[in-house]
């Protein structure tokens, strides 16, 4: 049995759905997209290329356009997530970003991954919600696949200590990766994939979590503010009845 559920569009350009599957199968086929899927649970045997192999909980399989694949399932249910990327949208990224001299599809390394970053990006790729959050997780997605160099250089670690003062002084509004990549002089790519290695996290979540702090810095405070009027006032009260 196959029951896909919650098949969704970002952007109106990338498909993903979540797919609970056992004693089924999908025969011979192939797509016009790269297709990515990260097994949640469960153990999915799959066909690709004339060699068969089996997919474990915690692995990725990727699929390059026109690739001939099938999958099996078994008694054990098997849940995956599958995203289902256009092949001009890894070309506009490639070019916008300079990754290569050639504009054509990329070939990505086929088959099962065992890739936890990417494992990882897939995830997140498909929870979340706004415009910005989604064009952050899918650049970090393309970053993980291209598997593009860290590079650690003094401009790049300067243009992110220069974002992170910048994102300390905007924190009553929500800031957007154009802006970011307009202040440090670098393509979103190369931003998120740069700031996430220098700070551990990406730029949004890295902002979110100043804005809470932020807040819970403040209401101790005012904590502490009351407690202090509180004990003065008490004080004084004890001195007013000494006298």
């Amino acid at each position: 049995m196959l029951k896909s559920s919650e098949w969704f569009s970002l952007n109106q350009l990338i498909e993903c759905c979540t797919t609970l599957a056992y004693q089924d199968n999908y025969p011979k086929h192939s797509h016009q997209e790269y297709i990515l899927s990260a097994n949640l649970s469960g153990v999915e045997r799959i066909w690709l290329n004339g060699k068969t192999s089996f997919v474990q909980s915690g692995q990725v399989t990727c699929y390059n356009p026109e690739s001939i694949q099938s999958s099996t399932f078994a008694e054990q249910p098997t849940r995956f997530i599958s995203i289902h990327i256009p092949q001009h949208a890894l070309i506009d990224v490639i070019r916008e970003n300079h990754l290569s001299s050639s504009h054509s599809a990329p070939v990505l390394t086929e088959g099962v991954l065992h890739h936890p970053e990417l494992f990882q990006y897939i995830q997140s790729f498909t929870q979340q919600h706004s415009t910005e959050q989604t064009q952050q997780a899918f650049l970090l997605l393309c970053a993980s696949l291209f598997q593009s160099p860290q590079f650690a250089d003094h401009q790049t670690s300067h243009a992110i200590r220069l974002l992170q003062d910048y994102m300390r002084t905007e924190l009553t509004r929500k800031i957007s990766l154009d802006e970011l990549s307009q202040i440090s002089g670098l393509s979103k790519y190369y931003l998120i994939r740069s700031f996430k290695k220098f700070v551990g996290i990406p730029p949004l979540q890295y902002h979110m979590q100043l804005e809470s702090t932020t807040h819970v810095i403040y209401c101790v405070s005012m904590c502490i503010h009351l407690m202090l009027q509180l004990h003065w006032v008490f004080m004084i009260k004890v001195i007013l009845l000494e006298f």
